[in-house]
């Protein structure tokens, strides 16, 4: 058997250093992501947090100061791993008096792809502009042109798809239909995806792990899973005696907790009996310093773990 990658993106002590009037200042420090194959991962931090310089660097539009980037297991990788790659960053690079079809033929000839018709009417198809005809791009809205975008980046038959900010400023309409795009990618092609937003309620609905970014560095790497984990409604038990609490909660039957930490407890159960269990615990000695039933929202947790 051969070794099989388990990270198609791999970075180690990525940093990206300006300098500028004979001073430093660093747009990314020592980040290190993790990107296995068939995920959606979402990249999320306030504007300049430096989520696109970090997605530049790793499509090899710019030179790390420092670190290693691994593509599908290679290291600092050459050309032919960048192949692999489908890139858009910023805005799409769209010829605007052309035509979708043509502006895909540019992209098909300069990558040398031969017979490309098929495959252009393909891509068209599956990014839902199959139906345009002539119609010039710069009459398109900007939901088409998003659209578009994204099938010029799928003409090499890219493995990861690099996507910043694709639904930024598009309406309700355009926003669904990329995410269906971006799913229907994800699952029916096995396309890995790499992208940036700060619409996070959206990403939500779409990412399997998040990837969270401040001043440049990458402060947290979670699935989708256990951040929901996270956000789940609770009741949550503050007492210096987590121990003593917990024995009390199991005598009563409730099974569905968790000791966060040292003075905090989570219960996933009976959320509207926060009464009885207070009851219960003050009952047994238990000090409790508060009870509170809460949730919280991907929006609430990324202003927590980031800052205001």
């Amino acid at each position: 058997m051969g070794n099989q990658v388990e990270y198609v993106i791999e970075t180690n002590n990525l940093t990206k250093k300006f300098e500028k009037n004979f001073k430093s200042s660093y747009a990314v420090s020592s980040v290190n992501m993790h990107i296995k194959k068939g995920a959606i991962y979402g990249l999320i931090g306030k504007n300049g947090a430096g989520k696109t310089t970090i997605m530049r660097m790793i499509a090899g539009l710019a030179k790390p100061t420092t670190g290693e980037i691994h593509l599908f297991g290679d290291c600092n990788s050459k050309n032919m791993s960048y192949r692999r790659l489908g890139i858009l960053i910023e805005n799409p690079g769209i010829f605007p008096g052309m035509s979708a079809y043509d502006n895909m033929k540019c992209k098909a000839i300069c990558l040398g792809i031969s017979g490309y018709k098929e495959k252009i009417n393909e891509i068209l198809k599956l990014v839902g502009l199959e139906d345009v005809g002539k119609k010039q791009a710069k009459k398109f809205s900007l939901g088409m042109k998003q659209r578009l975008g994204i099938g010029l980046a799928l003409l090499g038959g890219p493995d990861v798809l690099i996507l910043d900010e694709p639904i930024n400023g598009l309406d309700p309409q355009g926003i669904l239909e990329i995410r269906e795009l971006l799913i229907k990618l994800n699952k029916e092609k096995n396309i890995t995806i790499l992208i940036s937003s700060h619409i996070l309620e959206e990403l939500s609905k779409l990412v399997t792990h998040y990837g969270i970014v401040k001043d440049g560095k990458l402060i947290e790497e979670i699935s989708s899973e256990k951040l929901k984990e996270k956000c789940l409604e609770r009741i949550e038990v503050k007492t210096d005696n987590p121990d003593k609490a917990s024995t009390v909660i199991e005598k009563a039957g409730i099974m569905n907790y968790k000791v966060v930490d040292a003075n905090t407890i989570h219960i996933y159960e009976k959320l509207d009996e926060l009464k009885e269990i207070n009851k219960l615990l003050i009952k047994n000695e238990v000090d409790v310093d508060s009870i509170t039933v809460n949730s919280e929202g991907l929006e609430d947790y990324f202003i927590d773990i980031t800052g205001k």
